[in-house]
C-alpha cells in the first residue's frame, strides 16, 4: 500500500466544487509573538466545521453501485461521523454511525440531521470497532475508518495541497507547517503533499499533552498506546495510538 502526491491531486479533483477551499490568513498578533509570518488555515469553515468531510467524500465517491446500495458504517465521536453522514447524503448512500453516548450533543444532532442512523455505545464498556465490524458483517455495509484508509488520507491531504498552492500564490514557501494530530490522517496526507512540493519544509504534528501517543511513538521508534482516560475538552483528539497506516507515513515525513 502506498500513497503519493498524485493520489492527493486526484482527490482534489474529486472534491472540486464539493468541499470548501478554505482560505489562509495571517494573524498580526501571532506574527508579533513569534517574530515571523504566521498563516492560519481555518478548516472550521469547511462543511461540517472540520476537515473530515474531505476524506469522507473522497472515499465514498469512489464506491461502485453495489457498494453504495449496501451502505456504509463508521465509528466516531463526531467529526468523522458528520463527514461520512454528509458525504453519504450527497451521494445517496445509507450511513450508520457508531457514536459514544457521551459524544457532544451538537455532533450527535448534527450527524442525525444529516440523515445518518446513530448506533450509540458506552465507550467505557463496549468496543466501537467490534460493534461497527458486526454491523458491516450483518448488513454488507462498507466499514469506513476515520484514518486507516488510503483514500481517506488522500482526501485529508488536499488540505496540505491547498496550503502549498495558496502560499505559492503569495510567493511564499513555509519553513514549518504545524498540523493537529489525533489518529494521524490529516497529518499523514498533508505531510505527503507538503514534502512533495517543498522537501525542505519541516512538518510538525500537534497533540494534546495527555494524548501524546505520536510523540511517544516517535521517541521509541514504534507505535505506543497510551491510557486515554484523562478528561479533555478536545474530544476530537483522543486517539490512544497512531494508526498503522498513518504511522508508517508520519514516522517518515514528520
Amino acid at each position: 500500500m502506498s500513497i503519493g502526491i498524485q493520489n492527493i491531486r486526484e482527490a482534489a479533483e474529486r472534491l472540486r466544487g464539493v468541499t470548501v477551499k478554505t482560505p489562509i490568513h495571517q494573524n498580526r498578533y501571532l506574527n508579533e509573538q513569534v517574530g515571523a509570518k504566521v498563516y492560519i488555515k481555518p478548516e472550521c469553515l469547511q462543511h461540517i466545521g472540520a476537515f473530515k468531510f474531505r476524506g469522507a467524500y473522497n472515499r465514498l465517491s469512489q464506491m461502485d453501485e453495489t457498494q453504495r446500495a449496501r451502505g456504509v458504517v463508521a465509528f466516531s465521536s463526531g467529526n468523522h461521523a458528520q463527514g461520512i453522514a454528509l458525504a453519504a447524503k450527497l451521494l445517496g448512500i445509507k450511513a450508520t454511525i457508531v457514536m459514544p453516548t457521551d459524544a457532544p450533543l451538537l455532533k450527535l444532532e448534527g450527524t442525525e440531521q444529516l440523515g445518518a442512523t446513530i448506533f450509540p455505545y458506552d465507550r467505557t464498556t463496549e468496543s466501537r470497532e467490534d460493534i461497527a465490524a458486526n454491523i458491516a458483517m450483518s448488513t454488507g455495509a462498507t466499514l469506513v475508518p476515520a484514518f486507516e484508509d488510503l483514500d481517506i488520507i488522500a482526501g485529508q491531504g488536499t488540505c496540505g495541497l491547498e496550503i502549498m498552492e495558496q502560499l505559492a500564490a503569495l510567493d511564499a514557501v513555509p519553513d514549518q507547517v504545524l498540523i493537529p494530530c489525533g489518529g494521524g490522517g490529516l497529518l499523514a496526507g498533508s505531510s505527503i503533499a507538503v514534502k512533495a512540493i517543498s522537501p525542505e519544509t519541516a512538518v510538525y504534528g500537534i497533540e494534546q499533552e495527555n494524548y501524546d501517543d505520536h510523540l511517544l511513538s516517535k521517541r521509541t521508534g514504534k507505535r505506543v498506546r497510551i491510557d486515554g482516560s484523562v478528561p479533555t475538552m478536545c474530544d476530537a483528539l483522543m486517539a490512544t495510538t497512531p494508526g498503522e497506516i498513518t504511522w508508517s507515513i508520519n514516522s517518515e515525513t514528520v
